[in-house]
């Protein structure tokens, strides 16, 4: 998953140089505080993503992009304060401003094209405040990814925002942290289409852990985990509320 916006305060924005012709405004995915390994001057534009969309797939990944908000929202707080709880003075957008969704679409509406990936992310994960107006935050934002081309994908926090999940857009694929695998095979391969179990774990425990698997010397130019069954039958759907197995 590739988080477009944290606690560090990446940045969607436009940024123009003096070398676009006519001055035109280049779209750019853009950093304050940028850490090393981002980009030289804290941003990428279209070209740059491509390449890493490129890179991917050669490798046989599928980047899933995330675009995350209303909270982890420093980011845009710092670039509209105006958008932010407490006059920008926190993570957290403020829902009870119909601008606050217009703007966070016209970002989708941005770069929501670059993304090659069927799956759209949009975060929605640990907002703790103004529940009803985050389900209608959570709905527009999962139909307006639909409109866009792209199935939308969320965060699992409706254990904090609801008892359940009655009102919310139920065709979206909810990623939960606490998830895990109980059975999965590690698997190689030549050619992405046919490969190869060189380890298994099973009946694996829930919760945080590191698995340690030893394997025989093996050779493969791709790499991929294969997950089997999951250690809890946690809320995590797929489109039409469909559990995962």
């Amino acid at each position: 998953m590739d988080h477009r916006t944290d606690h560090e305060g990446r940045l969607l924005r436009h940024a123009h140089t003096a070398t676009d012709s006519a001055a035109r405004r280049r779209p750019r995915l853009r950093a304050r505080g940028h850490r090393r390994g981002l980009a030289e001057h804290g941003a990428y534009d279209r070209r740059d993503w491509d390449s890493f969309e490129d890179t991917a797939a050669v490798n046989g990944v599928t980047i899933i992009p995330e675009i995350d908000a209303p909270a982890h929202s420093l980011a845009f707080t710092r670039f509209r304060p105006s958008l932010g709880l407490d006059n920008g003075d926190s993570d957290h957008l403020d829902l009870s401003k119909p601008e606050t969704t217009v703007f966070m679409k016209s970002v989708f509406d941005e770069f929501v094209p670059w993304f090659r990936s069927p799956d759209v992310h949009f975060g929605a994960d640990e907002y703790t405040v103004d529940k009803p107006r985050y389900k209608i935050y959570f709905n527009e934002m999962a139909a307006h990814v639909r409109a866009l081309g792209k199935h939308p994908r969320a965060w699992g926090s409706l254990s904090v925002m609801a008892a359940d999940a009655d009102g919310y857009d139920r065709d979206v694929t909810l990623n939960w942290e606490t998830a895990s695998a109980a059975d999965y095979d590690i698997q190689v391969s030549d050619d992405v289409e046919n490969w190869k179990t060189v380890a298994a774990a099973r009946s694996k425990p829930t919760g945080a852990r590191v698995d340690e698997l030893t394997l025989a010397p093996v050779t493969g130019r791709y790499v991929r985990m294969q997950g089997i069954k999951r250690t809890i039958r946690g809320p995590s759907h797929e489109p039409g509320g469909r559990r995962h197995p």
